[in-house]
């Protein structure tokens, strides 16, 4: 009887120990926002705020022929770390270099060169909302004084 009963503790705890070893690893928050950050993005273009105020507010004041076509504009950010905007020139924003996250946070990254912090908001699959400081010095947004906060939500195309 005594033999019977360790035989059973004994099951117990291996069984215990087996599914304790089964548990399926979490996965590493990085790593989902690296997957849901890695491909190409389009702005969506009624979106683009700076300093709050839309975009078309602000062009509405400039030349057509100065205007740039944000329809055009796409992002495209790779899960090795490196980006390229195309399409627009993104004052201060080079047209190629690298992306990390900002240490161990999955809602902000860093681009180079430039050291550029960039805020990402409502990450998923399909959309992303970033934030970000370009200067605005020599750009039709000059009236907006030495830096503007750019708001926009980018969409996967």
């Amino acid at each position: 009887m005594k033999n019977k009963g360790l035989k059973i503790l004994f099951l117990l705890l291996m069984s215990v120990i087996i599914i304790q070893g089964c548990k399926k690893d979490e996965a590493n928050p990085q790593d989902t926002a690296r997957d849901n950050i890695s491909r190409t993005w389009r702005v969506d273009p009624a979106s683009i705020t700076l300093n709050g105020i839309p975009i078309s507010t602000l062009l509405a004041q400039v030349p057509a022929a100065a205007r740039p076509d944000f329809t055009r504009l796409r992002m495209t950010i790779d899960r090795a770390g490196t980006y390229k905007v195309e399409g627009v020139d993104l004052a201060g924003v080079a047209p190629m270099g690298t992306w990390a996250f900002d240490g161990s946070r999955t809602d902000r990254i860093i681009l180079n060169p430039g050291n550029i912090g960039t805020d990402i908001t409502n990450l998923t699959s399909t959309t992303m909302t970033i934030n970000y400081p370009f200067p605005t010095a020599g750009t039709i947004y000059a009236m907006l004084g030495a830096t503007a906060s750019v708001r926009a939500n980018l969409v996967s195309p």
